[in-house]
């Protein structure tokens, strides 16, 4: 699936433990502007991820398995949410990952409405955001839920870098990956450029409602699919 050669030894992750089984990369994220790259791998039982930057390790933890209480999202946002709709995806301390991208649309449109509230998001900015992690371009809620164009939410309880993410490629909307970005993931994937669409199926773009960092981040879906 990735060029490992490329990814652990090029990319400056040769110091890794022997712990870590470097088979289950799962996800590798690159920021556009800084070019920094994370790295998430894949527990022998494939329960939780190994958060992997230059400075150090941490887990995300998948939210069945770390038992997440869906009642403090409710308390901390100040609203009931439907957790078989609005579901907690992983956990990270203290930070939820949602995954809402087949939520129904009151489900869906309630839930980005209240985020938006909570963390003092106009909703203009909100579909800045929205439109720089789509190719597609939205003008109101209506839209970003016919669309999809958020795919998952990171909330955040005790800072207020919260942040969308999209799955353009998977869900149709598209997304133009500049020069670099394009550079990098034909080295990772070890493809030509023609191919490389196919191989982004799955990709994750990702922006924090405060700031116009873009994030992308590639899947490893067959690895638990």
């Amino acid at each position: 699936m990735y060029n490992n050669d490329f990814i652990f030894k090029e990319c400056g992750f040769d110091w890794l433990p022997d712990y870590l089984i470097k088979d289950n990369l799962f996800n590798v994220s690159y920021d556009i502007d800084t070019e920094v790259i994370k790295l998430y791998i894949l527990d022998e039982t494939k329960s939780f991820l190994y958060k992997i930057s230059q400075e150090g390790i941490s887990k995300q933890y998948e939210a069945l398995k770390f038992k997440a209480d869906p009642s403090r999202l409710s308390a901390f946002l100040g609203v009931e949410f439907d957790d078989r709709t609005i579901q907690i995806d992983t956990v990270e301390d203290n930070v939820y990952y949602l995954y809402i991208e087949e939520a129904p649309h009151a489900d869906y449109t309630g839930f980005l409405d209240t985020v938006c509230s909570k963390f003092g998001i106009s909703k203009s900015r909100f579909l800045d955001t929205v439109n720089r992690i789509n190719k597609r371009q939205i003008t109101n809620m209506f839209e970003c839920f016919k669309y999809r164009a958020v795919s998952g939410v990171k909330v955040p309880f005790e800072s207020d870098n919260c942040k969308l993410y999209s799955r353009p490629f998977k869900l149709g909307n598209g997304y133009e990956l500049n020069d670099k970005a394009k550079q990098f993931m034909t080295r990772l994937y070890g493809c030509d450029e023609s191919d490389l669409e196919s191989r982004l199926e799955y990709l994750w773009v990702s922006s924090e409602l405060l700031t116009n960092r873009i994030v992308l981040t590639t899947q490893y879906h067959e690895l638990v699919h």
